[in-house]
C-alpha cells in the first residue's frame, strides 16, 4: 500500500473513532501536502534532467552521445499517451510513495510506468513480474523477467513507513489546535421542555428528533428564523469569543514540512518556497541527495536496456544533472569561456550545454587551449 493511501486510511480511522470527519482530514491534508510537495520538487528536477545514451563509436573508438530510439523514448515520447515529463514524474512519485517503481517495454518501441504488478521470487534465477498493468488498464496484464524491466527501489525501503510514523505524531497536535479554533467560534444552546408534548413514547422521540434537526439548521445558518414551539425554552450555555491562539496550529503544520524535508534529506527552505541563495542550497542538496538518486536511476536503466556485451564496450544510460540549476545568459558565457579556454569542451559542446544549437563547423568542433595553460617549464624557459 502506498504512503498516500496510508495517510488516507489513517484519517478515515480517525473519523471513525472521533465521529468528526474534519479532525481526521486535517491531519491527513497536513501530511499529504508536506510529502507531496517534497516529492514534487524532486520530480520537477528529474523531469528537467536529460537522460543521455552513450555508445562506443566503432570507427573512432570514442565514447559518444547518441540520440537514438532509447533517447527519444526517455526524453520526448515514451508512449502514445504520455509526454516524457509525465512519464518521469510518474516514475518518481511511484518510487517515493510506494518505495519502488517499475518501467517496462512494450514491443521494444514504447516505455511504460507500471501502476500495478506482482513480483514472483525465483531463487537464484531471474525473478518475474506478473500482472503488469498501466494506469487505467484492466485485465491480466503482462509478464516480464526481472532482467527485462527497470525496477527502481529506494536505498531505504522503510523510508515511507518512518515518515508516516513521525508525521503521525503531528496529527494530534494539528487536530487539537483545530478543535481549539472551533471551540473559540462555537455556540452551545439548551432546549428545555417546560411541558412535554402529548402523545405516546414513539411520538415524543420523533418530535424531539425533528426539533433537534430544526434547531441545528437554525444555529448553523447566518440568517434564519426559528419557530419556538409552545412548551419549550431556548437557553444559551456557551458563546465563544472568537479569540484563539493559532500558533500551535501553525507550528504543527510547519513542523510536518520540516520533518518531511529532513527525512528526504531536503533543504527546508526549498520546501517552504524560500529562494534566497537558491543556487548554493541546490548544489548542496544535489551532492547529498539528488546525485545519488539519479545515479541509481542511471544504473537501473543501463542494466535494463543495455546488454552486458554493449556495456563492456562503453554503452550506458546516464541522467545528466549538469544543467539542473538556472544561470542567466551572461553567467553561462563566463562559465562557457572557461570550458573552451581550458580545452575541456569545444564551442559546440558548450553551446549544447547552454541550450543552443551547435554550429557544426570545423572551428566549432575543435578544442582550444590558451597560453595560460602552458606547461610550467615552457613558461620558465620563455622568461
Amino acid at each position: 500500500m502506498g504512503l498516500f493511501n496510508r495517510f488516507r486510511n489513517e484519517s478515515i480511522q480517525s473519523e471513525t473513532v472521533t465521529g468528526d470527519g474534519y479532525s481526521g482530514q486535517i491531519g491527513f491534508y497536513a501530511k499529504a501536502v508536506a510529502f507531496t510537495t517534497a516529492v514534487s520538487c524532486i520530480s520537477n528536477i528529474f523531469t528537467k534532467s536529460e537522460i543521455k545514451h552513450f555508445k562506443r563509436n566503432e570507427e573512432t573508438g570514442k565514447l559518444e552521445e547518441v540520440k537514438d530510439i532509447i533517447y527519444y523514448l526517455l526524453n520526448v515520447s515514451p508512449n502514445d499517451n504520455q509526454s516524457a515529463s509525465k512519464f518521469k514524474s510518474d516514475l518518481i512519485f511511484n518510487l517515493f510513495f510506494d518505495n519502488e517503481s517499475l518501467i517496462f517495454s512494450g514491443n521494444g518501441q514504447k516505455f511504460y510506468v507500471a501502476s500495478s504488478y506482482s513480483r514472483i521470487k525465483n531463487g537464484k534465477n531471474p525473478d518475474y513480474f506478473s500482472g503488469i498493468l498501466t494506469e487505467g488498464e484492466s485485465g491480466v496484464g503482462v509478464t516480464r523477467r526481472a532482467d527485462k524491466v527497470a525496477f527502481f527501489q529506494l536505498d531505504n525501503r522503510e523510508l515511507s513507513n518512518l515518515i508516516q510514523m513521525m508525521l503521525t505524531e503531528y496529527t494530534s497536535i494539528i487536530t487539537s489546535s483545530k478543535e481549539a479554533i472551533d471551540r473559540a467560534n462555537s455556540e452551545l444552546w439548551k432546549l428545555k421542555s417546560i411541558s412535554p408534548p402529548a402523545g405516546d413514547e414513539e411520538f415524543q422521540k420523533e418530535y424531539q428528533s425533528k426539533m433537534q434537526k430544526s434547531l441545528k439548521a437554525f444555529l448553523s445558518s447566518k440568517r434564519a428564523v426559528f419557530t419556538q414551539p409552545k412548551g419549550y425554552e431556548l437557553e444559551k450555555l456557551f458563546f465563544g469569543d472568537g479569540k484563539v491562539d493559532i500558533t500551535a496550529f501553525q507550528s504543527a503544520v510547519k513542523g510536518a514540512f520540516e520533518l518531511t524535508a529532513q527525512a528526504l534529506k531536503m533543504p527546508v527552505s526549498i520546501l517552504n518556497g524560500n529562494m534566497t541563495n537558491v543556487n548554493d542550497i541546490l548544489n548542496g542538496w544535489a551532492s547529498i541527495s539528488i546525485d545519488p538518486l539519479f545515479k541509481m536511476i542511471s544504473e537501473v536503466l543501463t542494466k535494463a536496456f543495455v546488454s552486458y556485451e554493449d556495456w563492456e564496450k562503453g554503452e550506458k544510460i546516464v541522467v545528466d544533472t549538469s544543467m539542473l540549476f538556472h544561470m542567466d545568459w551572461f553567467q553561462m558565457c563566463e562559465k562557457g569561456d572557461k570550458g573552451i579556454a581550458s580545452g575541456i569542451a569545444s564551442i559546440d559542446e558548450v553551446r549544447l550545454k547552454m541550450g543552443e544549437e551547435p554550429l557544426e563547423t570545423e572551428q566549432s568542433t575543435c578544442h582550444y587551449l590558451t597560453k595560460n595553460y602552458d606547461r610550467i617549464e615552457n613558461a620558465a624557459a620563455g622568461s
